[in-house]
């Protein structure tokens, strides 16, 4: 890579909460952070990670859960 290339830093782009992801993942927006309702944060508002978070500690939760309840 040449000197003049820049890197893209993810940190820098702005990312919006997706209103969605509460009732999906069970997210909410705190401080301009994705905050699960298990107290953890992921490090960059991006759907892929907040997939990812569930899917790796809270997969059950799904399986008991309806789009009605």
């Amino acid at each position: 890579m040449e000197p003049s290339e820049k890197r893209r830093k993810v940190d820098k782009e702005y990312r919006k909460f997706n209103e969605e992801w509460t009732k999906k993942y069970f997210f909410i927006e705190w401080k301009d952070k994705a905050l699960c309702f298990c107290r953890e944060t992921v490090a960059v508002l991006k759907g892929f990670n907040i997939n990812r978070h569930y899917e790796t500690k809270h997969n059950a939760y799904g399986e008991n859960l309806s789009e009605n309840n």
